[in-house]
């Protein structure tokens, strides 16, 4: 066979190759991007919805990690098992809300109204709970809190909570 031919042959082979290479890399991307899309949009609509509750809709499984909800009002709102970690629910109004089981690692909870609140089994490792009202009342069934978890001056931790390490 002819050099040139062969050469010819052997572009075309990596041409081909090359394509096929180059349109796997662009699906998996735009799959990858999508997927992130998608979980921004979802988190955006958890926002929304919190930020507009009607006292209506469950917030259940909500994703509302670093979510600013300062001051907010969400009276027996069911948040169980929603993503709270490191969100800012500073005087926050939570007056019977349903948190079981909720992560709120590193949430800021100063100065919250947690008066009937449940939190049992609820994730409090790192949370700021200085100046929480009234949470001597709420449940903490199961509650996992460190050293690190700052909790309102004087308030003598439950033995139902469970201390773990750092």
């Amino acid at each position: 066979m002819d050099r040139e031919v062969m050469l010819l042959i052997l572009g075309g082979i990596i041409g081909l190759v090359g394509a096929i290479i180059g349109g796997i890399a662009e699906g998996v991307s735009n799959y990858l991007l999508e997927s992130k899309r998608e979980a921004g949009w979802k988190k955006q609509q958890w926002y929304d919805l919190t930020l507009n509750w009607d006292g209506k809709q469950s917030l259940r499984r909500a994703d509302l990690r670093k979510a600013d909800l300062r001051g907010i009002k969400l009276h027996k709102a069911d948040l169980s098992y929603a993503d709270l970690q490191r969100a800012n629910l500073a005087r926050a109004q939570l007056v019977g809300a349903d948190l079981t089981g909720a992560n709120l690692q590193g949430a800021d909870l100063r100065m919250a109204v947690l008066h009937t609140t449940i939190l049992s089994e609820a994730d409090l490792r790192g949370a700021n709970l200085a100046g929480v009202y009234l949470l001597k009342n709420a449940t903490l069934d199961g509650a996992k809190a460190n050293s690190q978890t700052q909790w309102p001056e004087g308030f003598q931790v439950p033995d139902t909570v469970v201390m773990v390490e750092d």
